[in-house]
């Protein structure tokens, strides 16, 4: 079976979708990202953190 995932990275969660070659969804996501905000109007992330928390929740699956 051949299975396509796609992934929307965004500013506090990633979605990803996996879906078969019909079109059809086998399975689908969400995980929220970590955000600091150490000062007014700024926002940080970590990038390590944001990619152990997308393959760890795949990896669930």
């Amino acid at each position: 079976m051949v299975c396509y995932i796609g992934s929307d990275i965004g500013t506090t969660g990633t979605k990803t979708v996996v879906i078969d070659e019909k079109g059809k969804v086998l399975g689908k996501s969400t995980v929220e990202h970590p955000l600091s905000t150490p000062k007014p109007g700024w926002a940080e992330q970590q990038e390590s953190q944001r990619l152990a928390i997308c393959l760890k929740k795949g990896n669930a699956r």
